[in-house]
This record gives C-alpha cells, sequence and structure tokens, in this order.
C-alpha cells in the first residue's frame, strides 16, 4: 500500500480528482484575492491616516473601515480555511448521470456573468469623472465591491468547471 501524501484525501494513484483540482483553484483565487484586498485596505488606512483626509471624522471612519475589513476578510479567509481543512465536504466531486439531462444555465451565461461583475466598477470610476465622489471615496468603493467580486468570479469559475464535467461525462455516455 501507498504512503498518501499531506493534502491528499484518499488518492494513492497520483492522480488528482477533478473536484481537488476544483478546489485548488478556487482556494488560489479566495487567497490572492484576499492577500491583495487586504494590502489594499492597509495602504487606503495608512494613507487616510497619515493625511487625514477626513478631516475631525478620520479616527472614527478608520475605526469603521478596519472593522468592515476585518469581518470581510475574516470571512473570505474562513472559507478558504473551510475549503483547504475539508475538500470533499466544501467541493464534492460534480454527480455524474449516464443519462442527458437538461442543465438551467449554459455557458454563455457564465460571461455574461463574469461581465456583469465590472458594472459597479465602472458606477465608481463614472462618478468620479462627473465629480459625484472623490478620488478617496472611489477608492474606498473600489476596495470594498473588490472581495466580493473575487468571492463572486471564484464561485463562477467553479460552477464553470463543473458545467463542463458534465458536458463531457454526457457526451462520452
Amino acid at each position: 500500500m501507498k504512503r498518501q501524501e499531506y493534502g491528499s484525501v484518499g488518492h494513492t494513484d497520483g492522480k488528482m480528482a477533478a473536484s481537488d483540482a476544483r478546489a485548488r483553484t478556487f482556494v488560489r483565487i479566495l487567497v490572492a484575492v484576499g492577500v491583495s484586498g487586504l494590502s489594499g485596505e492597509a495602504a487606503l488606512v495608512a494613507f487616510v491616516l497619515r493625511s487625514g483626509a477626513w478631516g475631525a471624522m478620520t479616527l472614527d471612519r478608520l475605526l469603521g473601515e478596519i472593522a468592515l475589513a476585518a469581518v470581510v476578510y475574516g470571512l473570505l479567509f474562513g472559507v478558504v480555511i473551510l475549503a483547504r481543512l475539508a475538500p470533499g465536504f466544501a467541493f464534492p466531486p460534480p454527480p455524474l448521470h449516464q443519462r442527458p439531462q437538461r442543465l438551467g444555465m449554459s455557458p454563455r451565461f457564465f460571461r455574461i456573468f463574469l461581465a456583469l461583475l465590472t458594472v459597479p466598477a465602472i458606477m465608481q470610476v463614472t462618478f468620479l469623472v462627473f465629480g459625484s465622489s472623490t478620488p478617496l471615496e472611489t477608492a474606498r468603493g473600489l476596495l470594498h465591491w473588490y472581495p466580493i467580486s473575487g468571492m463572486l468570479a471564484a464561485s463562477v469559475i467553479d460552477a464553470h468547471a463543473v458545467l463542463q464535467c458534465r458536458t463531457a461525462s454526457r457526451q462520452g455516455s
């Protein structure tokens, strides 16, 4: 019997199951979003604290920013830890049916959904261009949208992988 390596879930043949590959991709995307978003939040807090851009309310607003960042990124890293510790629970292998079934969504839906994720970013930049918001408010709004869009994009990419796996299984049967 071969010895299992750390991180493998019952696989001793060296090949990675589809659910393991999906789980690793999902975790990598969330870690990249979390680390880059948290560093962006730290840069925003440092800039505002140094410049005092919000006047007398700077410290109060920064405490709110820090609390929001702690909750959002804590949840994001909690999902990462859950997905890493229990990949079989978080990412079960997609059910492969022998008979053809009608899927509710097409691959085209995922491309449209990813395009729609850019709408809030476009709105923030539009508000900045027309003078409805300041550069600091635009940066703050984009930083708040960033982890949400990253989690949605990771979920959509995972769902797209499941859809491709189901399509391939239907064609093989």
